[in-house]
């Protein structure tokens, strides 16, 4: 018998990670883009900027035209609010039942603090308190998110570099 990741990690730590959703057919765009992420993803991807940084806009992106959004790397290199923003603007750009992918360093992991643009420090609660909150909403105004937790797991090959991986659906 061969197990999963997720199987393993079930019996190992008595703990569920969620499961992979998977992604609907149809355009991807990865956010940040490095060269390893080019080398990885399918060549019909939009890549939007090196990594400078600052938010690329996603304003000239109509609402709904993609399936899939990668942000490897990335959310951690804005402060809190852009971070927020960015989330909202790769939820109007998703499709319905569309999968975003992200990677970001855990905090408190050497990763997190190896390089000092990072602004933004993220552990397993962030995207729960962000999220699905019920007392406490960062976004006061906005419309409940639409974007559903699907998978989340801390894991590294060394303990320096411990990384959250989260998988984000958008609800139709």
């Amino acid at each position: 018998m061969r197990r999963t990741f997720e199987e393993f990690f079930k019996i190992g730590l008595k703990r569920d990670p969620g499961y992979l959703v998977d992604e609907p057919a149809g355009p991807i765009v990865n956010l940040g883009a490095g060269r390893k992420d080019r080398e990885l993803l399918p060549p019909s991807t939009m890549h939007l900027g090196l990594p400078n940084w600052r938010a690329p806009s996603l304003q000239g992106l109509r609402d709904g035209d993609f399936a899939v959004v990668h942000a490897h790397h990335f959310l951690e290199h804005l402060e809190s609010d852009e971070a927020i923003q960015m989330l909202r603007e790769i939820e109007r750009v998703l499709m319905p039942r569309g999968v975003c992918y992200i990677t970001v360093p855990y905090a408190g992991a050497q990763l997190s603090f190896a390089d000092i643009t990072h602004r933004s420090f993220w552990n397993e609660e962030t995207f729960k308190h962000l999220m699905d909150n019920g007392y406490y909403n960062p976004t006061p105004g906005e419309e409940p998110w639409k974007l559903t937790i699907t998978y989340q797991v801390i894991a590294a090959v060394a303990y320096r570099n411990l990384a959250l991986f989260v998988q984000l659906v958008k609800e139709p």
